[in-house]
């Protein structure tokens, strides 16, 4: 073992940064030095375990990470700041002084491998240490950026596993400091003292290799043994992609010690290689001699001369026992059958009966530790809860596996396609948020999913350690999948319609009607989403359409009133109906849906649900199309969609609906054509009325809609979409003017403006909505392997702290009609530029008169753009009706004024002169 005497750098009154900071600055390392979270910082909990070992930043008495410290260019300010924070630790990035880390903990070994590192190094290498530790780090140079290799590996009679790391781009490691464990790091003396950057011996790229080649060479002659996977399979050295389903397999094949020895009773030698079972123990050895061998990815069987998947496999030598459980049934008897010799052609035991489809895939369920798929299930439920129970997400999948065969091209808010950016330019914000679609593609593709790896290894963007957590994360999501219950038989579209007799919708009154007897007008959230029939929701881009039918859904599902209201319940709106709903997004897929549903509910306090919430995304299920074309007639009429959206409502009893947008409910739908929109929304109301389901069509505003807030010409197309819905509002993101008329900032807050309400009362004004982005909840802490906290890049931090989603609160109620308020704005708007273009012209208090400064005056007003004639009159007039009488209050320098133009005199043809004088009421009162 080496003995290493650190250099003093820590004591009571000196952080470790700040003891051996000046060494690293005189070297000229100025530039990779970055603070260390210390060992007992107050952080959050994701963080708890970085302490000690990650780039972390002090604020407001507690330390949180730091955010891209790998594009961090440290200055001297920053290293001044830095020393006064307590405790801190010091790194730095291996980009610039690469570094050989020796996670070693068996002593010879260890110092083997350093010796061997400093012999190929040459003497003056920087050499970290640790109290107690045999493992060290040794620091060097090299004549190109070098990037991250990890040689993991195990060691006779030792159950801990060891690692040798080159530390490069992306990374760092702890020089000063304190380890969790609170032994002190150091360097092995001189460490830097009175030495520059230029003294640290360099390896050329070729030295390099040959160092980590020996060192490799080092670890065998020792006993270590690198992890290894076993043999693949044909189809896996095909390299060919799987379809869905044949992913899933080969995923439960992987799984085969859960299974395989049950269903055999049959214990394998510990192998990563393949299990041989002989024909002898598949009792058929007086046939066939070959064996059947179960790969870690496939399974074949030699004696037949036939590959297999886990469910033929059980189909095939299983046998169905008591309480639904499979065992060994022996073999069956075999034959030729068409192409095949050796085919399955009869039961040679009549007391064996071999399980369904369904049977074996409930059986490898209970042992894979999977849902359970009720009873009637679909196929389709049933491997979706086979996936579900080897950690993968069945919708994922299907979605992924059809890249390959269509184009998917994403569309914006106004319907024009989207670039589509290549998996492998994705920045590491884009690989977090395409995790579902990564775990699909290592499924399905593992070649192009190694493709996508190299990509991102070569630029950085992401490592194999962070890429693994975040897919062991994705992995728990898709296990917790919960299959649907079975769906009861939906209504007709007619159901609740009343059979014909004679003629309907017709009554002749020929007395006073005894208004008892006539039913109360129902509603989901009072007035905007009436009961069996339609609200439209027209919103212009970027004003949180989906965000809004989620919090819709969340108020209604939940039953607190409180949400829909607003904490100071400013919201005039009532929750009249509260109940399960349902929420389709033809652009989200289902993990942003989540995402979102989860930001409301964090956001909003809620504990528990008392309704169920069923999210539908068009993505990763079949669009949802409620009409097709005729090919006869050419007109819309109900399709497939139809049945299957009223299926769904029934399943769950939904009172509410949402349905966006509505430019995807119908295939080759014109949305300026009077008759197709008439025949969509139709079909809507229809289904409406036959479930008693408010349904909330999402639609997108037309180009100029949104100028035309509260407008039923605000959305897109035919006006037949407006004229068939009871409800309609509008969406838009506040202007500036709108935001000072209503007292509120215009970033982050939109405006919900009634602009049709055939049942109830239309609130005084718009409802103003403040937009907020709140945690999901979702981040995964740090990595399991302390030592791989070394390697964490903001990508991974992301995972740590996980994503954020927008959330909408009621803040306020416009106070009124919007084309009103836009007047009164105008005034408010010409009032104040008037008054600063005086201020501009005479520079504060004082009395003038007009003419003198009329020239000037008019340069101001029309490079505020408030004024489009020039002449002496038109100017006059302007300024004499927004600065007349009391005139108009001003903020200058933080002095409250007031300017005013009034006549110098009391005669008609007195000069107009401008007064500027001190006020003491507020800004913002009105005289």
């Amino acid at each position: 073992m080496i003995s290493i005497a650190p250099t003093a750098i820590s004591s009571e009154a000196r952080s470790p940064f700040d003891s051996i900071v000046d060494d690293f600055v005189s070297a000229g390392l100025t530039e990779a030095i970055l603070p260390v979270i210390p060992p007992t910082a107050d952080v959050s909990e994701h963080l708890a375990q970085g302490r000690g070992k990650i780039p972390g930043c002090l604020g407001d008495n507690s330390w949180f990470g730091f955010k891209r410290w790998t594009e961090h260019v440290t200055t001297p300010e920053d290293i001044g700041r830095w020393r006064t924070w307590p405790g801190t630790g010091l790194c730095i990035r291996t980009e610039v002084l690469p570094a050989l880390d020796i996670d070693v903990d068996d002593p010879e070994l260890a110092a083997q491998i350093a010796e061997l590192a400093r012999e190929q190094i040459g003497p003056g290498a920087l050499v970290r240490t640790r109290e107690g530790s045999p493992r060290v780090a040794i620091l060097f140079r090299t004549d190109a950026p070098v990037r991250k290799k990890r040689l993991t590996f195990t060691l006779p009679d030792d159950r801990g596993s060891h690692a040798v790391e080159l530390l490069g781009v992306g990374q760092h490691l702890v020089i000063a400091g304190r380890h969790p464990s609170g032994k002190l790091y150091g360097l092995e003396a001189p460490g830097l003292a009175n030495r520059t950057l230029a003294d640290i011996p360099s390896l050329t790229q070729e030295a390099l290799d040959d160092l980590l080649g020996r060192v490799v060479a080092l670890v065998r002659d020792a006993g270590g043994r690198a992890p290894q996977g076993g043999q693949s399979s044909t189809a896996r050295q095909a390299g060919k992609p799987l379809d869905p389903y044949g992913a899933v397999m080969r995923a439960v094949v992987g799984r085969r010690g859960a299974w395989v020895p049950n269903l055999f009773n049959w214990r394998p030698d510990p192998t990563t290689g393949p299990w041989r079972i002989t024909s002898s123990e598949l009792r058929r050895e007086d046939l066939l001699q070959e064996d059947l061998c179960i790969y870690p990815d496939g399974i074949y069987d030699f004696g037949t001369e036939r590959g297999h998947d886990p469910i033929s496999l059980i189909r095939e030598f299983g046998s169905v026992e008591g309480d639904d459980e499979i065992a060994f049934g022996g073999s069956p008897e075999y034959g030729p059958s068409g192409d095949h010799p050796y085919a399955v052609i009869g039961e040679g035991d009549p007391d064996v009966r071999r399980p369904t489809t369904a049977e074996a895939i409930a059986w490898l369920c209970r042992y894979l530790d999977g849902p359970v798929a009720p009873s009637g299930a679909t196929r389709e439920t049933q491997i979706s809860c086979l996936a579900a129970a080897v950690g993968l997400d069945w919708t994922a999948l299907r979605i992924e596996h059809a890249r390959s065969a269509y184009s998917l091209v994403p569309y914006d808010d106004a319907g024009d396609p989207l670039p589509e950016v290549a998996p492998e330019e994705w920045t590491r914000s884009q690989i977090a948020d395409n995790a579902p679609r990564i775990n699909a593609k290592r499924a399905l593709d593992p070649k192009g999913f190694d493709r996508w790896r190299f990509a991102w290894e070569i630029t950085d963007t992401a490592n194999d350690d962070v890429l693994e957590s975040s897919l062991a994360a994705e992995e728990a999501l898709a296990r917790a999948y919960l299959p649907p219950e079975e769906a009861p038989t939906p209504p007709s579209i007619d159901a609740t319609l009343p059979a014909p007799t004679g003629i309907r919708g017709f009554e002749l009154i020929t007395g006073i009607i005894d208004a008892r007897g006539i039913p109360t007008r129902r509603h989901v959230i009072y007035p905007r989403c009436p009961c069996g029939d339609l609200l439209l929701t027209v919103a212009e881009p970027g004003t949180s359409k989906s965000t809004l039918a989620l919090f819709d859904a969340l108020v209604i599902a939940s039953g607190e009133e409180r949400i829909l209201r607003g904490e100071d319940l400013v919201s005039p709106e009532r929750l009249h109906r509260p109940g399960p709903v349902i929420v389709y997004d033809a652009e989200d897929p289902l993990d942003e849906m989540r995402r979102r549903l989860v930001a409301g509910q964090r956001a909003y306090g809620l504990a528990e649900m008392r309704h169920g919430i069923a999210l539908w995304s068009g993505v990763g299920d079949e669009f949802l199309r409620i009409a097709r074309r005729c090919p006869d007639t050419k007109a819309l009429v109900p399709a497939d969609g139809v049945v299957l959206l009223m299926r769904r409502i029934v399943e769950i009893g939904a009172v509410y609906v949402a349905l966006g947008p509505l430019a995807g409910l119908a295939e080759g739908m014109d949305e300026n054509g009077a008759s197709d929109m008439d025949a969509v929304m139709t079909i809507l109301v229809r289904i409406a009325a036959a479930t008693g389901v408010c349904i909330n069509v999402i639609h997108h505003t037309s180009k100029s809609g949104g100028a035309e807030a509260g407008s039923m010409n605000a959305g897109r197309g035919s006006s037949a979409i407006a004229a068939k819905a009871r409800a309609m509002v509008t969406l838009n993101n506040l202007t500036a003017d709108q935001a000072k008329l209503y007292g509120v900032p215009a970033q982050d807050h939109i405006a919900m403006t009634y602009a049709k309400l055939s049942h109830g009362r239309k609130p005084s004004g718009p409802i103003i909505f403040r937009r907020e982005s709140v945690l999901v909840g979702n981040g995964r802490g740090l990595l399991d392997d302390p030592r791989d906290v070394f390697e964490m890049s903001p990508h991974a931090v992301l995972q740590a702290e996980g994503d954020q989603a927008p959330v909408l609160r009621p803040v306020r109620v416009g106070s009124m009609p919007p084309r009103e308020a836009t007047r009164e704005q105008r005034k408010i708007v010409a009032s104040d530029g008037a008054a600063l273009a005086l201020l501009e012209v005479l520079g504060g208090v004082g009395r003038s008169p007009l003419a003198h400064i009329l020239s000037d005056v008019t340069v101001r007003l029309k490079e505020h753009k408030l004024i489009r004639g020039d002449g002496r009159n038109t100017v006059q007039a302007f300024l004499r009706t927004h600065l007349g009488g009391s005139g108009q209050l001003v903020d200058q320098g933080g002095q409250n004024v007031r300017v005013r133009i009034e006549k110098d005199g009391p005669k008609h043809n007195d000069p107009f002169v401008v007064v500027i004088e001190p006020a003491s009421d507020a800004v913002g009162e009105r005289p």
